[in-house]
């Protein structure tokens, strides 16, 4: 007699997804806090995964963050559900709730996430200089392989770099690989993007630390610390490779 298969629950299923990104509960948590405006803690996570909370609406913004579907989260959903009416009952919610997440993070409807990632993503090439950092081509130079630092990241990109400030840790003619929901951690190398103006501006340098008005971050050449406001540099990006 066999042994009946036993579902994972919706919390067993976000811990494994969770674990998978390489993200903390708390560092879930202020994900879903930048789509939602603070409805999330990390006591909520850890809730929603030890079974306390077995039914959350937030359960499409985690879905969202983590790359998967929703069903993979909520065994409830079935493969064969109508995506499309699970589209149309959350995307306004999502969309009317989006309130600190950048336009080039959340610039694609819900649904769109369900479909298979790109086997390559794009690579930009900086481009002039801009006060206080530099631009970067409008449309990718080349693509390359998807790296598997972003195998469930569908917003990754790369930039080749064309500046010195990050010298020797990045030289003329490297590729870094930015991955756009990962949280930057203290001593790691950041993106940071200016998106007030017509165009984007960026700036590269290691983190150092940041407070509810600025970030803090280091450059080598030459070497100085700079505090930039959010209220100019609204996000910034881990950089979760590099290539020679």
């Amino acid at each position: 007699m066999s042994k009946k298969e036993v579902t994972p629950t919706i919390g067993e299923n976000l811990k494994r997804y969770r674990k998978r990104m390489g993200l903390s509960q708390t560092e879930l948590a202020k994900l879903v806090k930048e789509m939602t405006d603070g409805r999330c803690s990390q006591q909520t996570i850890g809730n929603i995964e030890t079974g306390k909370i077995q039914e959350s609406k937030l359960l499409p913004y985690i879905a969202f963050i983590l790359g998967v579907k929703l069903s993979a989260l909520n065994p409830i959903i079935k493969e064969n559900t109508d995506l499309l009416a699970v589209e149309e009952r959350i995307s306004p919610l999502l969309r009317s709730s989006v309130k600190n997440v950048s336009s080039n993070f959340f610039q694609s409807s819900f649904i769109d996430n369900l479909a298979p990632l790109r086997d390559e993503i794009p690579i930009y090439e900086t481009l002039g200089m801009a006060q206080e950092g530099f631009h970067i081509t409008d449309t990718p130079v080349e693509y390359m392989p998807r790296p598997h630092v972003v195998k469930l990241e569908k917003n990754a990109f790369g930039i080749t770099i064309g500046i010195r400030n990050l010298e020797p840790a990045l030289r003329i003619g490297d590729v870094i690989i930015v991955h756009p929901r990962k949280i930057v951690k203290p001593t790691k190398l950041c993106l940071l993007v200016n998106n007030s103006g017509e165009r984007n501006v960026y700036n590269l340098g290691e983190f150092v630390d940041e407070n509810p008005l600025n970030w803090i971050i280091k450059q080598y050449n030459p070497f100085e610390k700079k505090i930039l406001s959010k209220s100019d540099w609204q996000k910034c990006y881990a950089i979760v490779a590099k290539f020679f």
